[in-house]
C-alpha cells in the first residue's frame, strides 16, 4: 500500500472492531449486537450514533452497509429491534475483501511492527468477509429476516389463543387452563396499566380479544363487553407473518428453521379462523 491511501484505511482499532462484528453475523445472523454483549455492543451502538449525528465517513458507512447494517432500532417488548432491514451486498463485499486482502503476505522479519500489524488486521478481515461471503445459510438469514412486530415468545402464546378461539369461540379463557390462561390475565393486566404495545394490541383487538371482565356468580368471569373480531386487520397480519422463504434448504440453521415455523403456524392459525368466521359471516 502506498502513503497517498486515504487514511481511513489505516483505522486498525475501527477495521477490528468491525471485523468482530462480521464474525458475529457469522454465528448469529444478524448485525444487532446488544450492548450487554460486551465492547463489540457498545461499538454498534456508537455506530449509530455517530451515524445519526452525521459524523460518519462515506467509507464506514459503505463498510457496515456492505453487511447489511441496520441504523435505526425500535422497542419491542423489552427486546430492540431494527426499525427496517438491509440487505447485504455481496458485490460490495467482494470489492472491500479485495482491497483489504495484504498484497505483501510474506513480510521480511525486519519489517516494522506497525506494518506487521496493519497487514494482520487486514488479513483477518479479508478472512472474515470471505467466510461470510461464501456462507449462504447466514445470507439466507438475513434475506429473512423482517421487522418485528411481536416477539417470538409472545407470538407463540398469541397462536394458541388463536386455537383457542377456533375451538371455544371466543378469547375467554380461564385461569385454570394453565399457561395460556395466565398469559390471557396477563394482557389484560398489562392493557389496563398502559404497558402494552399497540402492535401486540392490535394482534389481540384483531380476533376480538375482550380487555375487560366481571365476575359473574361466584366462580365464572365473563367478559364486560363484547368486541367484534376484524377480518381485514386479520388478513394483514397473516400477509405480514407469512414467511419469505417457505422452502428452506436442509443446510438452513436451526433457528430459521424454527422461526420459519413459527410464522407459518401463526400464519395456519389465523387463516383457519378467518376462514370459518367468512363461513359463518
Amino acid at each position: 500500500r502506498t502513503h497517498t491511501d486515504p487514511s481511513w484505511k489505516f483505522d486498525e482499532q475501527w477495521k477490528t472492531r468491525f471485523t468482530e462484528l462480521v464474525e458475529y453475523v457469522i454465528e448469529h445472523g444478524n448485525c444487532n449486537v446488544p450492548s450487554k454483549y460486551g465492547p463489540l455492543g457498545w461499538w454498534v451502538w456508537r455506530q449509530r450514533q455517530v451515524y445519526k449525528d452525521r459524523r460518519m465517513s462515506q467509507f464506514r458507512i459503505d463498510y457496515l452497509e456492505s453487511i447489511g447494517f441496520v441504523w435505526a432500532m425500535k422497542r419491542v417488548g423489552r427486546e430492540a429491534y431494527p426499525d427496517q432491514y438491509s440487505q447485504p451486498d455481496p458485490g460490495a463485499i467482494s470489492r472491500i475483501v479485495e482491497e483489504e486482502r495484504p498484497r505483501h503476505d510474506d513480510l521480511p522479519p525486519s519489517a516494522p511492527e506497525a506494518l506487521k500489524a496493519r497487514v494482520n488486521v487486514g488479513k483477518r478481515l479479508a478472512k472474515a468477509l470471505q467466510e461470510y461471503l461464501d456462507n449462504d445459510s447466514v445470507r439466507l438469514i438475513q434475506t429473512y429476516e423482517k421487522p418485528k412486530k411481536v416477539d417470538p415468545r409472545w407470538k407463540a402464546r398469541y397462536t394458541e389463543l388463536v386455537h383457542y378461539l377456533i375451538e371455544h369461540g371466543n378469547c375467554n379463557v380461564p385461569s385454570r387452563y394453565g399457561p395460556l390462561g395466565t398469559w390471557v390475565r396477563k394482557q389484560r393486566r398489562d392493557y389496563k396499566d398502559g404497558r402494552m404495545s399497540q402492535f401486540r394490541k392490535e394482534y389481540l383487538d384483531s380476533i376480538g380479544f375482550v380487555w375487560t371482565t366481571k365476575q359473574v356468580g361466584s366462580k365464572e368471569w365473563l367478559p364486560d363487553e363484547y368486541s367484534q373480531p376484524d377480518p381485514k386487520a386479520i388478513a394483514r397480519i397473516i400477509d405480514d407473518e407469512k414467511p419469505s422463504h417457505d422452502d428452506l434448504p436442509s443446510s438452513a440453521p436451526k433457528s430459521l428453521k424454527m422461526r420459519v415455523k413459527s410464522d407459518r403456524d401463526l400464519v395456519e392459525a389465523l387463516q383457519e379462523y378467518l376462514d370459518e368466521f367468512e363461513s359463518d359471516n
